[in-house]
């Protein structure tokens, strides 16, 4: 079974002093909308499920329509395939036909070429594939500083692409937003931030970004100190949770 999460929508305040100057935060009212779900909607995955409170399992021709059976359960989920390969725009389409529109909540895990810097080659698009030297085609890896600026506008042209056909069938509430999930490597350097605004910079503005660093050096000292000044331009930081072995290294993916 994939791991289970919250996800918190942005907060809506209504606060009823907001024309005094010296009314108190404690008199806001905010609205925090909370959507769970899933990593994946996989047929195995979901094959043990009870379906409508009876007991039964789903059938042959439930697990035809996975995404729908998952839909008619939990209110969002985390498209983890995304990492892996970016999803086709008619792909996209065909997964909001099987939900309900302005009810239920798609979260994207980011492309890893953006979140590693570098990946196989043949998990680009064919487009992107095409603008590729002979070498880079057939290396087992690409490195985002390898690729051209050609090359890197296109495939976050075609991420973007995929990213709003569910934007389109989402509502103001719901929206889209994309995981960026970095990794321990990827550690509270000045280079590395800079990496991380660009994606916020080619990410489409309508779409949403949360960045979560497994290397918890993000959040002390003078990292700490630069990230809060750009922190601004996210729409949320995450964090996983995890039990910690005491007698590990101390270098956990916990924050």
């Amino acid at each position: 079974m994939s791991y289970v999460f919250s996800w918190m929508g942005s907060s809506t305040v209504n606060n009823d002093n907001k024309n005094n100057d010296n009314s108190n935060d404690i008199n806001d009212k905010k609205t925090i909308h909370v959507f769970q779900g899933t990593c994946g909607w996989s047929g195995q995955q979901l094959a043990s499920w009870e379906v409508g409170g009876q007991g039964r399992r789903p059938s042959p021709v439930d697990m035809k329509k996975p995404l729908r059976l998952y839909a008619s359960q939990w209110p969002a989920v985390e498209v983890n395939s995304s990492n892996y390969a970016i999803p086709t725009v008619s792909a996209v389409e065909g997964w909001c036909k099987q939900v309900k529109s302005g009810e239920f909540r798609f979260t994207f895990k980011a492309f890893s070429l953006f979140t590693h810097k570098q990946v196989d080659p043949k998990a680009l698009p064919a487009g992107v594939r095409e603008l590729l030297s002979v070498s880079q085609r057939v290396a087992r890896r690409v490195e985002w500083s390898e690729l051209d600026t050609a090359a890197l506008d296109l495939v976050w042209e075609i991420f973007n692409e995929s990213l709003i056909a569910a934007y389109r069938r989402s509502t103001a509430k719901l929206g889209v937003v994309v995981v960026f999930q970095y990794q321990l490597s990827f550690g509270p350097t000045a280079a590395n931030l800079r990496h991380v605004l660009e994606c916020r910079r080619r990410l489409d503005y309508r779409i949403g970004m949360a960045v979560e660093f497994r290397d918890r050096s993000w959040f002390v000292g003078e990292a700490k100190t630069q990230l809060n000044l750009v922190r601004r331009v996210f729409w949320a930081l995450l964090a996983m949770f995890q039990p910690v072995d005491e007698n590990s290294s101390g270098r956990s993916p916990t924050l």
